[in-house]
This record gives structure tokens, sequence and C-alpha cells, in this order.
């Protein structure tokens, strides 16, 4: 019998195969079921958090029976739809937003929300808290992140600065530039 999660499930495993290249048999894919509670802060709306793992592969999603983001498809519509950031009295906040972009991108960011994120003191003025701004035309999401080098322990991370220009049909397109 099909639910929401194997639903997912399922949608998620087919286009991470097909998006790496990759057979549905080769994928550990963390939840397995819905019994196990994997990464559910990260769930929004209808979208359940999932990562696929392979022979030089590690992902992570967020899929429906009908959406998946995939940060490498860069598609991340669904899951400012489904947490309604164009709709100021149901959206979530700039900082949670931020942070699932930021984990969509992999396991070595780290969002940038307080003084305490950033390495280097004093912070530079450009780097703020996340902000999501609506407009006419949609929204854009501004916020930093740090890119650390998981080849070299101990190097600094690389700062980053992004935006995520959300359009009023809920195509969104994240663009990231390095350095504040």
């Amino acid at each position: 019998m099909s639910s929401p999660f194997k639903d997912a499930l399922q949608r998620f495993t087919s286009e991470v195969a097909a998006t790496y290249g990759k057979r549905p048999d080769d994928l550990k894919i963390i939840p397995s079921s819905e019994d196990i509670v994997g990464f559910d802060d990260q769930n929004t709306g209808n979208l359940i958090a999932f990562e696929a793992t392979a022979p030089q592969l590690r992902v992570r999603g967020l899929a429906s029976k009908t959406a998946v983001v995939l940060a490498k498809k860069g598609e991340y519509g669904p899951l400012f739809q489904a947490a309604h950031a164009l709709d100021a009295a149901k959206s979530m906040s700039a900082q949670d937003l931020a942070a699932r972009v930021v984990w969509l991108i992999g396991l070595d960011t780290k969002l940038v929300a307080k003084v305490a994120d950033y390495p280097k003191y004093p912070l530079p003025d450009k780097v703020t808290p996340p902000t999501l701004e609506r407009n006419a035309g949609g929204a854009v999401l501004h916020f930093y992140y740090m890119l650390f080098d998981s080849q070299t322990p101990g190097a600094p991370p690389t700062p980053f600065s992004a935006e995520v220009k959300i359009s009023s049909d809920y195509k969104a397109q994240l663009i990231t530039n390095p350095g504040p």
C-alpha cells in the first residue's frame, strides 16, 4: 500500500539515480522507512528530507510524490512553495529557509546566522542574518554560508554570499558568490 513517505522515497530514489547516473539498487537512502526519524527537522510541508549514498556520492534532497529538490538540479521552487515563502502570514522564517538550502547544498556547509557562526572577527558589515524580502514579483532570500574543505582538515572555510530569487509562480534559483 502506498503512503506519502513511500511515494516520496520512490520519487527521490528515481531522481537521484537519473541525476547522478546511478542504478537505484546501488543507492542507500536514509531514512529508509517511516519509522526511522531521519532528518525530520528538515521536512517542509509535504516534502520529506532524504540522503542518498553510493560509492563516490552523498547527496541530500527533499521529495514528495510530485516533486524533488536536489541542489545539483538548482530548482528550489518546491521548497519555497511548501514553505509558503511568498505569504508573510504563513511563511517559514528566513533563517529556517536558508538553513534548508544550506543543508541541501551539502555536508561541508554551515549557515552563517549569527556572529558566532563566522570564523573571523570582526564580522564584515555585509554579513547579516538571513533575510527574506518579498516584492510584487516574488521574493529574494539573502544569506551567507561557509564551505569547509573536508579534504584538508583545519583549513579555513570559504565564505559565500547567496541569494535565492523566487518568482510569483515559485520558480526559484540559487545564486552564490565567494566572499562576503
